[in-house]
């Protein structure tokens, strides 16, 4: 019966294609945009079915009670990978920290701004509002110039 379908389906289909290919009538061509669509959906329910379902995107849940942090598939109970501690990030990647008003500024290595300004958002940092790191830079806002100065020695007392 579906089969049927799918076939009535299909023959309507290439038949609204070739009149309007051959015609240009605008009726047609409302037929047609009408079944692009449907065949669209179609043709993805041929292939789901041919193929099977997609495979399952996992999702990942971050701990940070631990001395490092750790990355998590919540369907399983294992851990997944385990990054190094802010200290070590900080030490390894961070070579530069300046002062502006109450923002400080992060130089890291190429690539290493967003998982080590990831690592500083997770730890918690009471002088800490927000950080945003891009491919070799973060910038972290803190609530006033008092507390860009004290962020700014605990980074440097990290990069001793």
């Amino acid at each position: 019966m579906i089969l049927g379908i799918e076939a009535a389906f299909a023959l309507v289909f290439v038949r609204a294609l070739v009149l309007f290919l051959r015609y240009r009538d605008p009726l047609q061509r409302d037929v047609m945009i009408v079944f692009t669509a449907i065949s669209v959906i179609f043709v993805l329910e041929v292939i789901r079915r041919t193929l099977g379902p997609p495979p399952q995107l996992h999702r990942w849940r971050v701990n940070t009670s631990g001395p490092a942090l750790t990355f998590a598939d919540e369907q399983r109970s294992d851990t997944i990978a385990e990054l190094p501690s802010i200290d070590r990030l900080v030490r390894d990647f961070v070579y530069d920290v300046q002062t502006a008003q109450q923002l400080v500024v992060l130089r890291t290595s190429a690539g290493a701004a967003s998982p080590v300004a990831a690592a500083l958002d997770a730890e918690g940092w009471p002088e800490v509002m927000g950080t945003l790191g891009g491919d070799d830079t973060i910038l972290i806002v803190t609530r006033d110039n008092a507390q860009a100065k004290k962020l700014t020695s605990r980074v440097r007392g990290l990069l001793a």
